[in-house]
């Protein structure tokens, strides 16, 4: 399960300090969700996590359970921008500033400070895996990563503002501008150097397990003359290669959409541009591939499936960069309509959340994710009409028994 990317930019400060752990919250929620009980997560369908963002963060945030008739409880904590979830056999994990949590026939919570801004939560062998983005200290991006096992976080940084996440083999891997001093000048030895506002080199590391070294930490550095943007979403990783969405932004406009596989072993990068099945190019406007979603896994052909942000399903072969289209959900990401999108094996789940008319309810729907067949799966009342800056829809996650 993955969360969803976020943003900043070179003025972001690194947070100088923490607050000390304190004891969380069961509260009544903005919209009159009853507190979590005992019973905990029970029979619930989908949990969302509603947090301020960075910039109005001063209140707390909140984790809602929804039922399957739609209605909800809820966890009050101190908030997390770009707050996720991750929902296993084992209950449901989240975080805030101040703690780790763990959701299933009861509440339970531990100490666990950190920065305000969270990137992913991602299952391992090791436990759950957070990564944080911590802004920029003077030297350079620092991300940390909080592994949380047996009711116990560890915090551990690294260099960079990543930007993309993936699982490989038993590691967690990202993709970030070049930062970072000794980074820096270990990518500089491959050519990956800024030399003007012009440039923006690229470096894929490892976050986790930490490396010794910058040699041992960094798989590969790339120069880039053009600015870029990568799709949402964990990229897959099968035998060690990461395949993913890069958005080329160009001056104009005129972006140019590729698909790019990097080997782990060799730090070998391979690139293609997309095109539909005819030659011509995709006709997507940069808004609607960069905050499009991909999922974690290859489909059986080795093709990479992502839910555009015009609403339909697509599949790229990354050999080819052929794309075609599997179906559409009439559901887009624009102005009117914000989709939260959630693939888990074949399933897609979208979670439709009206902007036009935020009085009318959200809709989580369950789909086949090459073939579309399925229908809503609860109707969420009461809860659209009390997003604002304060209470922003970010991470969902569904119950396991959905998924199976």
């Amino acid at each position: 399960m993955t969360g969803r990317n976020g943003a900043g930019g070179a003025g972001i400060p690194r947070r100088l300090g923490v607050l000390f752990a304190t004891v969380p919250l069961l509260v009544v929620s903005a919209c009159s969700a009853p507190a979590v009980s005992a019973s905990a997560l029970g029979d619930a369908v989908l949990a969302m996590y509603l947090s301020p963002q960075t910039y109005a963060f001063e209140g707390p945030g909140e984790v809602l359970i929804v039922r399957p008739d739609g209605s909800t409880a809820s966890v009050r904590t101190s908030g997390m921008d770009n707050g996720q979830l991750l929902w296993t056999d084992s209950g449901l994990s989240f975080a805030d500033t101040e703690h780790d949590y763990l959701l299933n026939d009861q509440l339970r919570s531990w100490a666990s400070a950190k920065t305000n801004f969270q990137d992913i939560l991602v299952e391992t062998p090791e436990g759950v895996l957070g990564s944080y983005n911590d802004g920029n200290d003077g030297s350079g991006y620092v991300e940390q990563v909080v592994l949380s096992t047996d009711g116990r976080s560890t915090l551990s940084e690294v260099a960079g503002f990543n930007r993309l996440f993936s699982l490989c083999e038993g590691g967690l891997v990202g993709l970030a501008e070049v930062t970072g001093a000794e980074l820096t000048d270990l990518a500089a030895r491959s050519g990956a150097v800024k030399r003007s506002s012009n440039d923006f080199p690229q470096m894929l590391t490892w976050l986790h397990p930490k490396r010794a070294t910058a040699s041992q930490t960094l798989i590969a550095a790339v120069p880039s003359p053009v600015e870029l943007d990568y799709p949402r979403g964990l990229a897959p990783c099968p035998d060690g290669v990461i395949t993913h969405l890069a958005d080329l932004v160009r001056p104009g406009g005129a972006n140019t959409f590729e698909v790019w596989r990097w080997d782990t072993r060799t730090g070998r990068r391979a690139r293609t541009e997309l095109k539909r099945p005819d030659g011509s190019a995709l006709g997507l406007t940069s808004d609607q591939f960069s905050t499009s979603t991909i999922a974690s896994q290859l489909d059986e052909e080795g093709r990479l499936v992502w839910f555009c942000a015009d609403g339909r399903v697509l599949a790229t072969d990354p050999e080819t960069g052929v794309t075609e289209e599997l179906w559409d959900s009439g559901l887009p990401v624009d102005q009117d309509n914000d989709t939260h999108v959630l693939f888990e094996g074949k399933w897609v789940f979208l979670l439709d959340v009206p902007n036009d008319d935020q009085r009318r309810p959200m809709t989580l729907y369950r789909r086949n994710a090459f073939t579309g067949e399925g229908g809503p799966v609860v109707v969420i009342s009461g809860v659209n009409e009390t997003r604002s800056v304060q209470r922003v829809l970010r991470g969902i996650a569904v119950a396991p028994s959905l998924i199976g």
